[in-house]
């Protein structure tokens, strides 16, 4: 975890100095991978792929993740051939536990995408066809989102690559925008940023698209960088940029960056704007600060994101009743509660045991129609069983005629923390005979269930099983299995 950490702030000093230590303990040696695949994560995270590459190769025993996060880093570090070479290889000598699994092929794709290698990546298709990982619903996208993806990534780069040799960038400059913002939403950084430097001037439209962009991949630390540089530079930003701006300040925590961008909005009078406003709502609802998220939200013009935005703000910060009672308000004030609105309504209920408005809710969401939202279903399964409705719960997660991993996670869940190993275990059975695979949180309730009822065997074993779903344990699953 300390490592995965110096990894996301890019400690490389403080990383190679765990690393010294790990080494000097013998840990890696210890013949368990994980602390093996952390350090490959870090090095590609910094840019070291030579050194997480060394780790890889002196690793005495290596699974799926491992081999993944090697994959991976060579092709976030623009070394895709050796991405692909690498992936050749774990498929030529790798034993049980090292099967590519879809997050595997998923870089396989993005390499293939990145070298414009179309023949490669026929093969790789026909692998995930042959292997079978695309046949499950939890990893289809391989088979058909990443292909897809990756055939697209190929035609982009034959586009970008035509109009560079062609001179065309001086002739359409806004063609040469809308393809930089395409390479950003399909992960070809280095492809968007190249083609943004080449037009790289006082335009505010490719910066302000650019800005939206980062933000909407998830991609904050870049998204604020370019935000600043326009501001050094004297190019105007756009409501969008800013909305994006500091819902990334939210997802960073970066709070000092964000007040003064709530500075600006009030100088420049645009509290009148409601997403600007939601997205301030939903800044100091994260950090804690829900004082000024409801001044701010008490003065803003409101629609029903803005509502959610404060509702979700309380509920995170243990207010689950101050949480029910402003969805009260917003319908009494006449604004029509959507789908969201009442799932997160229903964790509130949840939190508290409320049965009584969770049952008010069930029947409004009835009424509007929502009952078979899969969302809504999940948080009905969730809520009558948090509230002790076992029976209740169990009867409506019988009638849901599509289930996805949550669904089946918060009923195995319920009976856990209700006691009911038995019965946890059975959904866990049911769940391996549908078409949807376990996942990390999955294992970690089956075995919070197997640790209430003190079933040491059998908890065992399903620890041991998550290799066969090519799944790592993580620090509360190891926990769980201290406890039990």
């Amino acid at each position: 975890m300390i490592v995965a950490s110096c990894a996301e702030l890019l400690l490389l000093i403080n990383g190679m100095e765990i690393h010294g230590l790990v080494t000097k303990l013998g840990f890696i040696n210890m013949g368990n991978s994980a602390v093996g695949s952390s350090f490959i994560y870090f090095y590609s995270m910094c840019g070291c792929m030579e050194d997480g590459a060394l780790v890889f190769d002196e690793m005495p025993v290596t699974d799926v993740v491992a081999w993944t996060a090697l994959v991976i880093g060579y092709v976030q570090n623009d070394e895709s051939e050796k991405g692909l070479e690498r992936l050749c290889e774990m498929h030529r000598v790798g034993g049980d536990g090292e099967r590519p699994n879809s997050r595997t092929f998923e870089g396989g794709f993005k390499a293939c995408g990145n070298l414009g290698a179309l023949l490669e990546g026929k093969c790789l298709h026909g692998l995930v066809v042959k292997t079978g990982i695309g046949s499950t619903e939890g990893s289809c996208i391989v088979d058909v989102c990443y292909w897809c993806l990756f055939k697209i990534w190929v035609e982009f780069r034959v586009l970008a690559s035509v109009l560079a040799n062609a001179g065309y960038w001086s002739i359409s400059r806004w063609s040469c925008y809308q393809l930089s913002a395409f390479g950003v939403w399909f992960g070809l950084f280095s492809i968007a940023e190249k083609l943004f430097d080449r037009v790289r001037d006082g335009n505010k439209e490719s910066w302000n698209i650019m800005v939206f962009e980062y933000s909407k991949v998830g991609l904050e630390s870049k998204c604020l960088e370019l935000f600043t540089e326009m501001q050094h530079l004297g190019i105007e930003f756009d409501s969008n940029s800013l909305v994006s701006v500091i819902s990334s300040c939210s997802r960073l925590g970066a709070t000092r960056l964000g007040r003064s961008l709530h500075c600006y909005v009030i100088k420049n009078s645009m509290r009148e704007n409601v997403s600007i406003a939601n997205s301030l709502i939903d800044m100091y609802g994260k950090s804690g600060n829900s004082v000024i998220a409801w001044k701010i939200f008490s003065r803003a013009r409101k629609d029903t994101v803005t509502w959610n935005t404060l509702i979700s703000s309380y509920i995170r910060s243990g207010r689950s009743t101050d949480a029910l009672g402003l969805f009260d308000k917003m319908v009494s004030e006449g604004f029509k509660p959507n789908l969201a609105t009442l799932v997160t309504v229903l964790s509130a209920c949840s939190h508290i045991a409320s049965l009584e408005k969770g049952e008010q809710i069930h029947s409004y969401a009835k009424d509007e129609g929502f009952e078979f939202d899969i969302s809504l279903s999940t948080a009905l399964v969730d809520m009558y069983a948090k509230c002790g409705q076992l029976d209740k719960s169990r009867n409506f997660f019988d009638a849901m005629k599509e289930k996805d991993v949550i669904s089946w996670n918060v009923m195995i869940s319920g009976y856990g923390m209700h006691g009911d190993a038995e019965s946890a275990i059975e959904i866990f059975k049911q769940m391996e005979q549908s078409n949807v695979r376990p996942n990390e949180l999955t294992f970690l309730a089956v075995l919070s269930a197997c640790t209430h009822a003190g079933l040491v065997g059998e908890g065992k074993n399903f620890f041991d099983r998550m290799r066969d779903y090519a799944l790592s344990p993580n620090l509360k699953h190891y926990s769980c299995m201290v406890d039990l």
